[in-house]
């Protein structure tokens, strides 16, 4: 084709613009394949082969019955352009009137209201060459005008302002000379029909996949609160037998001097006894301790104030602020990197976390060494993770998970509880995060990370 006969049917296509059929301005944007009636937006199909195809397939990928209950949704949704044309009308008759002038054009059949009853809520629509009932004429198969059932439903509804269902009484898919709709009130819903759809014995095979899927997706639920249940319970047998461990041994140091202080009573011992008391009273001290640290760890899984959005500088800056008595005196190296990120938490919480963990890193430095402790917090999608880095005595990699437990302690020479890092993990899990570490080997430092969500969005 030559350049001037390309322009020639260019410039004929460009004049097929606009025409005006039955009242109806018509648009058309030949080269961007884009249609309007009135301003709707239309979409010109063959019926007998693109919109056959196209509808065959998705009955075929759904399952029949659920696709024209689906039909109705989409009729229904589809009526807010249709009403902001049918209210610029005096009433419901010619606003009706108007929009099925406009659907006879486009393909929709020929519209009509035959009756209407506003005392009962009541209307019956007839529609005569319907799309639907004409592709489906031609599949073979009928399940129904679901688009245009939909559609006067919605009518309805917009009109008698109360939700309204459509009764199709006539089908021209089955022969007849014209879809009949019946409409009126009702409290049927679109998505309870489907629902009762799964629940029925007469469900298609498309319907009983997703019933399929969704208890898969309840089987997956449950496996997953079954493993945390026996997380939990593991947790709590742990909790059980160290509990009653750490427990035992200041009691059994109690009843040990209770016994020598009555000896050295008698005796008249007052140096032992004063021995005694101390020991007894040391004893007591830590039981008060172990149970105060018990009663602050069961907080920190129920009891968190409401998140704000902090910045990370600020919340370590208070975290270290409180360790700065012991930061002087070992002369410890605080490496904390510029521009941290904001995050959403309990700022008094978060400030803890901070605080037992360079607490930790300086604590556990081996002796004549100057701790080094650096930390930094990346953004990845909606967290930060926070890393904090130390030059201390490290872990063995067998214990990094253990450190978590309550109680449980890898220096002996430590006058803790061993509670410290299951404060923290207890924290962390409340705010949605993780935490773990990661260790060399002793000796080669210790590196805790841990999660939180970043700063909240509008």
């Amino acid at each position: 084709m030559g350049k001037n006969e390309e322009s020639g049917d260019m410039n004929r296509a460009g004049k097929d613009k606009s025409a005006n059929i039955s009242d109806i301005n018509i648009q058309w944007d030949v080269n961007n394949g884009t249609c309007s009636f009135e301003n709707l937006p239309v979409t010109m199909m063959w019926i007998n082969s693109t919109l056959k195809g196209l509808m065959a397939g998705v009955q075929y990928m759904v399952g029949t019955r659920r696709f024209a209950l689906a039909l109705q949704g989409e009729g229904r949704k589809s009526v807010e352009e249709d009403w902001g044309i049918m209210s610029g009308y005096p009433d419901f008759e010619s606003g009706f009137e108007a929009i099925a002038n406009i659907a006879a054009v486009a393909g929709w059949g020929r519209w009509r209201l035959v009756s209407i009853d506003r005392n009962d809520k009541k209307c019956v629509f007839r529609v005569h060459n319907s799309w639907e009932g004409r592709y489906q004429k031609m599949l073979g198969v009928s399940w129904g005008s679901g688009l245009l059932a939909g559609k006067m439903a919605g009518y309805c509804s917009k009109l008698f302002a109360t939700n309204c269902w459509a009764t199709q009484t006539s089908c021209i898919a089955e022969g007849d000379e014209y879809d009949e709709f019946v409409i009126e009130p009702s409290q049927r819903e679109i998505e309870d029909e489907i629902e009762n759809l799964l629940k029925s014995d007469d469900a298609t095979r498309a319907d009983m996949a997703v019933a399929l899927k969704k208890l898969q997706e309840e089987a997956a639920e449950r496996k997953k609160l079954i493993d945390e249940l026996e997380n939990k319970n593991a947790e709590l047998e742990n909790f059980n037998y160290t509990v009653s461990h750490d427990l035992k041994s200041p009691i059994i140091t109690i009843k040990s001097f209770v016994s020598l202080l009555e000896k050295d009573v008698k005796k008249g011992d007052h140096i032992r006894v004063q021995h005694d008391i101390e020991r007894i009273s040391r004893a007591t001290e830590q039981i008060e301790v172990l149970l105060e640290d018990l009663l602050e760890l069961s907080r920190l899984g129920s009891v968190i104030n409401p998140p704000e959005d902090v910045r990370l500088t600020d919340i370590i800056n208070s975290a270290i602020e409180r360790l700065s008595g012991r930061i002087s005196e070992k002369k410890a190296e605080m490496i904390i990197h510029p521009d941290l990120p904001v995050i959403s938490c309990d700022r008094e919480r978060m400030v803890q976390v901070f605080q037992n963990l360079l607490e930790n890193a300086i604590k556990f430095t081996e002796k004549g060494k100057i701790p080094r402790v650096e930390v930094t917090c990346v953004v990845k999608d909606e967290e930060v993770v926070c890393t904090v880095r130390d030059n201390g005595k490290g872990i063995d990699p067998t214990y990094s998970e253990k450190i978590f437990q309550i109680f449980h302690q890898l220096d002996p020479d430590d006058e803790g509880t061993g509670m410290g890092l299951a404060f923290i993990k207890r924290i962390i899990e409340a705010h949605g995060g993780r935490i773990w570490a990661e260790s060399e080997g002793t000796g080669k430092g210790t590196v805790f990370h841990f999660t939180v969500l970043h700063k909240k969005t509008a």
